[in-house]
């Protein structure tokens, strides 16, 4: 039997981002999604409540903050991790550069409301042959509603704060499935490049016409990619 998988969503979402996977690899595993356990201010407090809820060994994948999350887990309990997929994230810290951006979108949110914060987003988190999809971006705008405000400050504290995960990936011997959008502005394909360089053995799927919501802009694709990654 495959082991149970946990999906970690990312900044602002629920178990929505990863629905389309829920649905094709929920009849072959447990698939968890601790959303609860992603209100916390710092990376670390996530990944300690997710693994107090888990089960003793699981497969694991994140997507953006949960791919932060993911890697966390890896460096207090890697021996509980069966097989692990990195989704549209990284493992650098904190870019300067993005901070003010983070500030500038919470002080849209508390002026004009988390939905407004959401569709003010799109340009960033989807490629442009996504941004017109209405649904997408009414999806976007009701995840983060869902998730609310206080939660997505606390989420972004954690964010910013985030550490230095490079150290960790050398020690990776888990199968390692890593994919992202070629057109991703929010953590660029050279990010996962360099996890795919330092976590021997892994793999890199590079979709292309594909932004930064991967698993939602392209869910066939992230899809075959982890149903591939579960049974290798």
């Amino acid at each position: 039997m495959p082991p149970p998988l946990i999906l970690l969503p990312g900044l602002k979402s629920d178990h929505r981002v990863w629905q389309p996977q829920i649905d094709a690899l929920g009849s072959r595993s447990d698939v968890i999604v601790p959303v609860a356990s992603l209100d916390c201010e710092s990376i670390a407090g996530m990944a300690t409540a997710v693994l107090a809820g888990a089960p003793e060994r699981f497969a694991l994948a994140g997507c953006s903050m949960g791919g932060y999350v993911a890697l966390q887990i890896m460096r207090l309990a890697p021996e509980r991790v069966e097989r692990l997929a990195l989704v549209s994230t990284s493992a650098r810290p904190e870019n300067p550069a993005t901070t003010p951006l983070r500030h500038a979108a919470l002080a849209l949110a508390r002026r004009d409301g988390v939905g407004a914060m959401a569709a003010a987003g799109l340009g960033r988190d989807f490629h442009r042959a996504h941004r017109d999809d209405a649904g997408l971006a009414a999806l976007m705008v009701a995840m983060a509603e869902t998730v609310g405000l206080d939660i997505i400050e606390r989420q972004m504290r954690a964010v910013i704060a985030r550490p230095d995960a490079r150290l960790v990936l050398a020690s990776i011997r888990c199968p390692t499935a890593i994919v992202v959008g070629e057109q991703d502005q929010v953590t660029p394909p050279d990010c996962s490049r360099e996890l795919v360089a330092a976590i021997a053995g892994s793999t890199l799927s590079m979709i292309p016409d594909c932004g930064h919501c991967a698993s939602l802009e392209t869910p066939g694709r992230v899809t075959a990619a982890l149903q591939a990654w579960m049974e290798a």
